[in-house]
C-alpha cells in the first residue's frame, strides 16, 4: 500500500490531467487554454508581433531598380505568469470517519480545491490585470491582451454593433477560426433579434472539452460558447489558433510534512496567456450608463 510514508521529501504528483477536466462548463477559456499549453522558462514570458507593411510589395517595370526596402513594424510583447496555489486540509479523525460515506476525505478536498483554482484562472485569463509587486506576479487576461483599436464600448447592442465587433477579424485576416465568448442575456438576444445577420446551423461543436454552437456570419462561420466568468454586459470573439497559456509549474499536488492530527496537501500551478496577434480578437461592451 502506498502511504503518506512513501512520499519522498519535496515529491510531487502531476496533477494537470485532473485540472483540466474539472468543471468545464463553467471555465471554458481555461479549457480553451490548456489544449495550447506551451513550456515557460521564466515567470515573465515575451514575444513579437509583427505587422506587415504590405506597401513593401510594389509591381515592377522590366529593368527597373530594385524597390526600396521597407521595415515591417515589430512590438515586442510581454506577460507574468500567476502562481495559482491552495491547501487542501484534513484532520485525521475526520480523513478517517465513515460517517458522510466518503472513503477519502482528503481526496474530495483536493477535488474541491482544484475546482477553486481552476475558477481563479479562468477569471484571471479573462479580467486579469498585468502586475508584479512584493514578489506576487499577476497575468494580463485575454480582455486586455487584445489591441486597444478591437475594443469597443456601445450603448445598445444591435445587429450592425455585433456585426462589427467579428469584422475587426475579417479585416485582420484572422477570421478563419472565430468564437465568440458571451453571457447568456446577449445569447438570447442574438438568437431571438439578429436572425438577419447570424443563422443557427443546428450544428453543436466540442471544442477542448466545452460545447460552442455554430452559426453563419457574413465573415465566416462563428462558434458561440458562454463564459459565465465574463463580466456583465462584455462579450469578445477571439482566434484560438492565437492563444497560447505558458505554464512554468504544471498542476502539482504536494503532500505536505504531517503536523498534528492534520494531513496536508498543497496545491499549485504558474501560469498565464499569450495572444500572439493582438488583432486576432475584439471586444464588445455595453455601457450601463
Amino acid at each position: 500500500m502506498f502511504t503518506h510514508n512513501n512520499f519522498l521529501q519535496y515529491e510531487s504528483i502531476d496533477m494537470s490531467g485532473v485540472l483540466e477536466v474539472t468543471n468545464v462548463p463553467q471555465t471554458p477559456i481555461t479549457s480553451l487554454l490548456m489544449v495550447r499549453q506551451v513550456q515557460a522558462q521564466a515567470p515573465q514570458v515575451h514575444w513579437v508581433e509583427v505587422e506587415i507593411d504590405e506597401s513593401s510589395a510594389v509591381t515592377q517595370g522590366e529593368g527597373d531598380d530594385a524597390p526600396e526596402h521597407k521595415t515591417d513594424n515589430r512590438e515586442l510583447k510581454e506577460n507574468y505568469l500567476e502562481i495559482f496555489g491552495a491547501t487542501a486540509k484534513v484532520s485525521n479523525t475526520a480523513q478517517y470517519s465513515t460517517s458522510e460515506t466518503v472513503n477519502d476525505l482528503l481526496a474530495h478536498e483536493v477535488e474541491l480545491k482544484t475546482q477553486s483554482i481552476r475558477n481563479r484562472m479562468e477569471n484571471k485569463f479573462i479580467n486579469g490585470n498585468k502586475n508584479f509587486a512584493d514578489g506576487v506576479y499577476e497575468t494580463d487576461g485575454i480582455l486586455n491582451l487584445i489591441n486597444s483599436e478591437n475594443q469597443k464600448t456601445e450603448d445598445e447592442f444591435n445587429e450592425n454593433v455585433f456585426l462589427d465587433t467579428l469584422q475587426k477579424l475579417y479585416d485582420a485576416n484572422v477570421h478563419d477560426n472565430m468564437i465568440v465568448f458571451l453571457r447568456p442575456e446577449e445569447k438570447i438576444k442574438i438568437n431571438q433579434e439578429f436572425n438577419n445577420v447570424v443563422k443557427y446551423t443546428d450544428t453543436l461543436d466540442r471544442v477542448a472539452g466545452f460545447d460552442a454552437e455554430q452559426y453563419i456570419s457574413p465573415f465566416g462561420i462563428v462558434r458561440f460558447a458562454l463564459a459565465p466568468k465574463l463580466p456583465a454586459n462584455t462579450m469578445f470573439v477571439i482566434n484560438p489558433a492565437y492563444l497560447e497559456m505558458p505554464t512554468l509549474i504544471p498542476f502539482t499536488a504536494r503532500p505536505q510534512n504531517p503536523s498534528g492530527s492534520k494531513q496536508e496537501v498543497y496545491l499549485e500551478t504558474q501560469a498565464g496567456v499569450k495572444l500572439l496577434n493582438s488583432y486576432a480578437g475584439s471586444t464588445l461592451e455595453i455601457s450601463t450608463a
